[in-house]
C-alpha cells in the first residue's frame, strides 16, 4: 500500500506519531476498551499535530519579523506574494538592510498573517529541492523538545542542516512503523503535489 503526500505533511505525520506524550500512552496498559484507547490515542495525536502546524506557522512568523517593511515590499515585488518562495524566507537570511549596513529607523510590519498563514500558506508555490531554512529550524527545534521530554528518544542526536538529513531521520523513524519512503515525479520533495 502507498500513500502519495509531501515531505512538509509527511515529516509532520511522523513527529506527530512519534511524540513522547502519544508513545507513552499507547505503552500504558489501562483497564479501559481498545475502543477508547484507540480514541483517546486519535485525540492526543490531532492535539500534537495542531501544536506542531501552530510551531511551524511560528518559525514562519519569526523569520518574516526579521525582516524591514521595505525588504518586505522588495522581496513581494521581485518574487512575487508567495513569501515562502523569498529567497531570504528560503535561506534564513536577515534582513537584506541589517547585512548591508543601510539600517535606519525601521517601521517593522505587523507579521500577524493569520490569513495568509493558513498551513498551505507555508508550503513552497514552486518546486524546490531543499526545505526552507525556518522548516529545517522547525523540526530541529522540534526533535530537541521531544528529547528533553524524553531523554531516551532516539532521533535528537541527528543534525538537522538540510532536506537531505531530514529525509535520512524520516526513513529511520518510518522504518519503526514498517514503512520507506519513495521518490516520485508526481511529488516533488519538498513543495506542492503536482
Amino acid at each position: 500500500m502507498s500513500l502519495r503526500t509531501t515531505r512538509i505533511a509527511l515529516t509532520h505525520a511522523v513527529l506527530a506519531a512519534l511524540h513522547p506524550s502519544l508513545t507513552a500512552f499507547r505503552d500504558i496498559v489501562l483497564p479501559l476498551p481498545v475502543e477508547l484507547h484507540l480514541r483517546i490515542c486519535a485525540d492526543i495525536h490531532a492535539i500534537v499535530t495542531h501544536h506542531l502546524l501552530q510551531s511551524l506557522q511560528e518559525s514562519l512568523r519569526s523569520t518574516l519579523s526579521s525582516l524591514c517593511e521595505d525588504c518586505k515590499t522588495y522581496n513581494s515585488h521581485v518574487f512575487g506574494s508567495c513569501v515562502v518562495d523569498w529567497p531570504c524566507i528560503r535561506t534564513g537570511a536577515q534582513c537584506f538592510c541589517t547585512t548591508t549596513g543601510l539600517s535606519t529607523t525601521r517601521n517593522r510590519m505587523n507579521n500577524d498573517c493569520n490569513s495568509e498563514c493558513s498551513p498551505s500558506f507555508m508550503f513552497s508555490c514552486r518546486k524546490y529541492s531543499q526545505p526552507p531554512m525556518y522548516f529545517t529550524m522547525h523540526v530541529r527545534s522540534i526533535l530537541s523538545k521531544y528529547s528533553s521530554l524524553d531523554p531516551t528518544f532516539p532521533y535528537a542526536k541527528f543534525l538537522l542542516r538540510n532536506g537531505h538529513d531530514i529525509d535520512t531521520v524520516l526513513s529511520i523513524m518510518l522504518s519503526t512503523f514498517g514503512c520507506q519512503i519513495k521518490s516520485s515525479s508526481i511529488v516533488d520533495n519538498w513543495g506542492h503535489r503536482r
